[in-house]
């Protein structure tokens, strides 16, 4: 998601070159009101956590690595390393003229949730020269956001700011919040484990029973996949092009899902280049209540994705089958519901089995 603008008619935008409401006589960028969305605070916590993890899962087959160091209880460093032979392999713009490896991002965060501000700090990897600061505040009456360059020594455009601003922070949070009659938790501590950190959704059994759920979770993986082989009863194999669920034309991810209904678990371990390891994804559907917890492995062995974990693995697939708050209806969902990775329905013989080429 992160560099990619999100798709719909509604999202808020930012104006260029507007006048500051915080700094007399001072031009910043500035979004529309943001209260019809979320409060101040749900939209502060949760733009910490895109800035702390800033990928998407396009990002997956190329990904190498993502280096977090905590600074303080305000304050943490990132940097997100993609695989320099995959990006040749992909012919991506971002490839450099050898295979070694690039950094995406290096951003410093700090933050002030009293003053309701940000500092986003962003470095030239290369040089470790400073290459911009930017300092979010979080206005209200009306909820807004505005964004001023503190340092800007190549004389930056206010309006790739604005871009900035509009399309890898706003849109992407925003769509967090969109109306959704069930939303998911991330990076909490699950309540059926020893204290692990997990994604987890709210109970959903207004919505579904344990068979219908079940069902139309495998049927969603597998809408996702270009290519599907049933290994046996208890496990299939996809293949994965489409980069928003982590693949690419050029290099496919392959997805080798074990389930088991009994337990509730599906273990889904994701490979490209002959079998080398991205990351295994564990989701489990516990009963009594109705509930969908998830994590992800990295290809390391440490827990990871925490952002992804919850937003493209388990929300598109609730938000594909359970009907929004203002759609007006209340039934309860069929285990012949058509799921799709578009949130459209399929002819149900697709649905069924997988997307064909």
């Amino acid at each position: 998601r992160m560099g990619q603008a999100v798709p719909g008619p509604h999202f808020p935008t930012v104006h260029v070159d507007a006048e500051s409401p915080s700094m007399p006589g001072v031009r910043s960028c500035v979004s529309d009101p943001l209260d019809m969305w979320c409060t101040r605070d749900d939209f502060f916590d949760e733009m910490l956590a895109l800035i702390k993890e800033p990928i998407g899962p396009n990002d997956l087959c190329v990904l190498k690595e993502i280096q977090l160091e905590e600074l303080g209880p305000t304050e943490f460093h990132v940097k997100v390393y993609l695989d320099g032979a995959s990006l040749h392999d992909i012919n991506s713009p971002e490839k450099r003229e050898t295979t070694r490896d690039v950094c995406r991002a290096d951003v410093r965060l700090i933050w002030d949730k009293v003053k309701y501000e940000m500092l986003v700090h962003t470095r030239d990897h290369d040089t470790g020269k400073l290459r911009n600061t930017i300092r979010v505040n979080f206005l209200s009456n009306p909820f807004r956001l505005e964004f001023l360059f503190v340092y800007n020594p190549d004389n930056g455009e206010t309006s790739m700011l604005g871009w900035i601003a509009e399309n890898m922070w706003i849109k992407p949070v925003v769509w967090e919040f969109m109306r959704r009659r069930t939303t998911l938790e991330r990076n909490v501590e699950s309540p059926y484990g020893n204290g692990d950190m997990v994604a987890i959704s709210e109970p959903l059994d207004e919505w579904l029973d344990y068979d219908t759920l079940w069902g139309l979770f495998l049927k969603y993986i597998k809408s996702t996949a270009v290519h599907c082989e049933e290994v046996s009863d208890s496990e299939f194999e996809i293949t994965v092009m489409d980069p928003i669920h982590g693949g690419h034309p050029h290099k496919p991810l392959v997805r080798l899902i074990k389930h088991d209904k009994n337990t509730g678990e599906v273990v889904d371990v994701a490979s490209v280049d002959n079998l080398k390891l991205v990351d295994t994804r564990h989701v489990v559907i516990h009963q009594d209540p109705l509930r969908m917890e998830a994590w992800t492995i990295g290809a390391k062995g440490k827990r990871t994705y925490k952002h992804l974990n919850t937003s493209f693995l388990l929300q598109w697939f609730l938000d594909a089958v359970i009907p929004k708050k203002d759609s007006g209806v209340n039934a309860k969902v069929s285990e012949n519901a058509n799921v799709s990775t578009t949130g459209k329905t399929q002819p149900a013989e697709v649905a069924e089995g997988c997307v064909l080429m």
